[in-house]
């Protein structure tokens, strides 16, 4: 893929992901306190299990202790996911531009957008912005980014490497 293509396959397809990506946090943020918490609370009662098969064999007290703990960190990693896919599809969109830095433009919108969700949340019945999702939502962003980053290196690393082994190839 050359950079700076006007329509290549990877600006339309990285451009409407970084898009869908948007409308599904956006989404999530919509949903009321108790929406959110009915959702993350049935995947962390799904998953408590399977990871750890003593839970149902626990007191009621212990259950609820790890049930919180289980969400509180669920919906953490939750946000941090949510924002490092965004980060890589918004900083693969960027690449296809010939712009300097995309990953830092992708990191700085992705931040901004992180903190317009937590404001967003604020008018949302039953929830709140928090600071420290936004820390944790850029920090998913950045992971992204230099997955994305690094996985553009590796192949342009491996492609190279073809080329040069092939060319340099001596028939006997």
């Amino acid at each position: 893929m050359i950079r700076g293509h006007q329509w290549s396959r990877a600006r339309i397809i990285n451009g409407i992901l970084s898009l869908a990506l948007m409308a599904l946090i956006f989404g999530f943020s919509a949903n009321t306190g108790e929406e959110s918490a009915g959702l993350s609370g049935k995947v962390t009662e799904w998953l408590l299990p399977r990871l750890y098969p003593q839970y149902l064999a626990m007191s009621a007290g212990k259950r609820a202790g790890a049930f919180q703990t289980v969400h509180y960190l669920l919906r953490k990693l939750a946000h941090f996911t949510e924002f490092a896919l965004l980060g890589a599809a918004l900083r693969q969109f960027l690449w296809t531009f010939p712009i300097k830095r995309p990953g830092l433009w992708a990191f700085l919108s992705c931040a901004l957008f992180a903190a317009a969700d937590e404001l967003h949340q604020t008018l949302v019945a039953g929830r709140s912005g928090r600071f420290q999702d936004t820390l944790i939502d850029s920090a998913g962003a950045l992971a992204g980014i230099l997955l994305a980053a690094a996985a553009v290196a590796l192949i342009q690393y491996a492609k190279l490497k073809k080329s040069f082994d092939l060319k340099n190839i001596n028939p006997v």
